[in-house]
């Protein structure tokens, strides 16, 4: 028997069943996090399945280590992107509702609650949940400063209702999102040609075709993905690449404003920016040399750091030199 009250399952009409798709890439030091916060999920009818996607530091071990606990499916493949495992995951999911995870989520004990109660009010939609960066004493500067910008970006969105995006304000985070398998297939499941930015290319078709998205909050997940300012930099690099990739092979969702045009800065603006462009700037914040200027500016400035460096001038800097 699940942990849903005989009221909710009213609700539900028939007992519901979810897919947790997990697509991992050398995430042995990271899926147990995962793995572990879904043992301990209040609402326990659901099924894991996990595709390694070309990993090579024994994270499949791992993940056998965990079937006594979750019923886990595995699948190995060769390196094909994120898109792609997702994909994959979806063909091996055996219930109705799919719920994507990333392997560097822990998500809350009543997460997979919250996604249900948003399904069940909410037939036919997308549901993404929230996400952040869990920081405490322990933790250093950046992580301070990039749950920062997750709050700053979510603030319109935090209640525990779902609340309807439109067309102005789209997204969606394969990290934590659901939907059910039939809607997934409508849409077109992920673009295995996108190695980033697979996620809102998704939101936007769903959205082409009138399938309302939402945000749930209370849906909520903590992301442990990205640690330092260089990591945070590389993301940046690979975001801004599919960007691109975007542009060419959607060409007209410039015109119709779902991708911006390519912007560069100009005059003093390009001065500034890159003034910024170098690497003791980056280990300047992971070093917390600059943690002495009042929060607001010390957080513009890391702002402008990490645009200057991970989107307009990424030719100028190699990152090797900071490991």
């Amino acid at each position: 028997m699940n942990s849903l009250s005989s009221a909710k399952q009213v609700r539900y009409n028939i007992e519901p069943k979810v897919s947790v798709v997990i697509p991992t890439f050398n995430g042995a030091n990271r899926i147990s996090n995962l793995l572990h916060s879904l043992s301990q999920q209040t609402y326990k009818n659901f099924e894991v399945v996990v595709v390694s996607d070309g990993s090579t530091d024994g994270v499949l071990a791992v993940i056998e280590s965990w079937k006594d606990k979750l019923p886990i499916s595995i699948k190995s493949q060769e390196n094909k992107g994120r898109a792609a495992t997702r994909n994959a995951g979806a063909l091996l999911a055996q219930n109705e509702l799919l719920l994507f995870m990333d392997d560097d989520m822990r998500p809350l004990p009543n997460c997979i609650e919250e996604h249900l109660a948003h399904h069940a009010q909410y037939s036919g939609s997308i549901l993404t949940g929230g996400v952040s960066e869990e920081v405490t004493a322990q933790h250093n500067e950046f992580l301070s400063y990039k749950s920062y910008l997750s709050n700053k970006w979510l603030s319109d969105f935090k209640n525990d209702s779902s609340k309807k995006l439109d067309e102005h304000r789209l997204f969606l985070t394969g990290q934590n999102v659901s939907m059910m398998r039939e809607l997934f297939y409508e849409v077109g499941c992920f673009n295995d040609a996108l190695r980033d930015a697979e996620d809102y290319e998704f939101a936007v078709r769903a959205h082409k075709k009138n399938i309302p998205l939402y945000f749930r909050n209370s849906a909520f997940a903590w992301h442990d993905g990205i640690s330092n300012t260089l990591n945070y930099i590389k993301r940046q690099r690979e975001y801004t690449a599919a960007h691109d990739m975007l542009r060419k092979i959607h060409t007209d969702w410039i015109s119709e404003k779902f991708i911006d045009k390519k912007y560069e800065p100009k005059g003093i603006k390009a001065l500034i920016y890159k003034l910024f462009c170098h690497i003791h700037w980056i280990k300047a914040i992971d070093k917390n040399r600059l943690k002495w200027l009042p929060y607001k500016l010390r957080y513009r400035l890391y702002d402008i750091i990490i645009t200057a460096n991970g989107v307009f001038y990424p030719s100028l800097v190699s990152l090797q030199t900071a490991t």
